[in-house]
């Protein structure tokens, strides 16, 4: 399987495991991801996948509820514009994403031969 469809298929389950459990979910989904996805760079392909996941509820959101109002409001509170508060929100599950995969990817075993 090629990185982008896997991404994309991890990003979806990511949305839809949020949606029905909680964020909590995003490390157990990018977990088990990156156990049965055969990819070269399984965290930055996690991570990519959990921040595009909630790319996807968020724009879901945007749709039905007014996200940037709600970004404009909270974003004083943090010191920080509204664009900033958005980012935040996509670099958690991205960050819990990538941990996940970084925990339970496959480990080459070092080998001191290769080496010298």
């Amino acid at each position: 399987m090629r990185s982008a469809p896997a991404v994309a298929v991890l990003a979806v389950a990511v949305a839809l495991a949020t949606a029905a459990g909680g964020w909590w979910t995003v490390p157990l989904v990018a977990a088990l991801w990156a156990r049965v996805t055969p990819i070269r760079r399984p965290v930055v392909g996690a991570g990519a996948g959990g921040a595009l996941g909630w790319t996807l509820l968020l724009g879901w959101t945007a749709l039905h509820g007014p996200v940037t109002r709600l970004a404009a409001r909270v974003a004083p509170i943090f010191h920080a514009p509204a664009w900033a508060l958005l980012l935040a929100t996509l670099l958690y599950p991205a960050l819990l994403a990538g941990a996940a995969a970084g925990v339970v990817r496959p480990r080459r075993r070092w080998d001191a031969r290769a080496v010298a």
